[in-house]
Formats: C-alpha cells, structure tokens, sequence
C-alpha cells in the first residue's frame, strides 16, 4: 500500500515561508546597497541602509499573516494586498519620522533614499508573494497563493 503526502499547505505554513521569502530578499537588497550606500555616505549610510531593511520587512510579515488568516476567501485578497500596501506606508513613514528625530546624522542620502529603494522593492516582493496563484495543473487560480 502506497501512502502519500498532502502537498497542500496550510495557511500558517505558507504565511511562514512567504516570511523567510520576505526576509531573504531583503537581506539580498541590504547586501547589493551596502556598496553603493558606502560610497554615498559612509558609515551613516550603512546604519540607513539597516534601518530602512527593518522598517520595510516588518509590514510584510504582518501583511502575511494577515493573509493567512484571512486570505484563504478569494474575495479577500485585494482588500489585504491594499491594506498591506497602507500599512506599510503608515509604519514606514512613522519609523522614518522617528529615526530621523533619533538621528539627526540619518539625512537624506545617509537613510531616506535607502529606504525608499526597499519601500518599493519589498512591496514589489510582498504584492507577488500575496497574489493569487493558478494551479498549473487545473489553470484555476487558488486566492492568496493558497
């Protein structure tokens, strides 16, 4: 008698791979940036270029577990794609009014250029993760990846 596994995944399965997706891609992004961060300005820079990487990763896993708990009904999906999208404005924003009043060395090229370069790439990332996946096999589409 052959016994087989069931590939599907559940909600928390996937919002904890989406996770260390997240963070793998941020820590790749922090990696090419620290170059580039350096020879713009320094030693500030690669404190910039870390906060930014934390400020931005953070509201991505929130937005994911998020999704795994309510993302599973199709309908749903826009609605924490976009609420994802205005919680990550709201923390980023707040943490860089917060670390530039903590850090007044923490300017524009030494923190917000970096951070916007995250901002936009980690969304990027989060929306592509959260987006609805089509079963090749079926070509129906499963919400949330699901």
């Amino acid at each position: 008698m052959m016994v087989t596994r069931s590939t599907a995944q559940t909600p928390i399965q996937i919002a904890w791979s989406r996770c260390l997706w997240l963070a793998l891609a941020t820590a790749v992004l922090w990696l090419l940036l620290l170059g580039p961060a350096w020879l713009v300005a320094g030693q500030e820079a690669l404190i910039g270029v870390s906060v930014a990487a934390a400020l931005c990763v953070v509201p991505g896993w929130i937005v994911f577990w998020f999704a795994a708990a309510y993302g599973s009904a199709g309908s749903q999906v826009p609605l924490v794609i976009l609420g994802g999208m205005v919680l990550r404005m709201i923390f980023v924003f707040l943490g860089m009014l917060i670390v530039q009043s903590a850090d007044q060395r923490l300017g524009f090229r030494e923190f917000v250029i970096w951070l916007l370069a995250f901002y936009t790439a980690l969304l990027g990332v989060e929306t592509f993760l959260v987006m609805p996946r089509s079963d090749s096999a079926s070509g129906q589409p499963h919400p949330g990846g699901v």
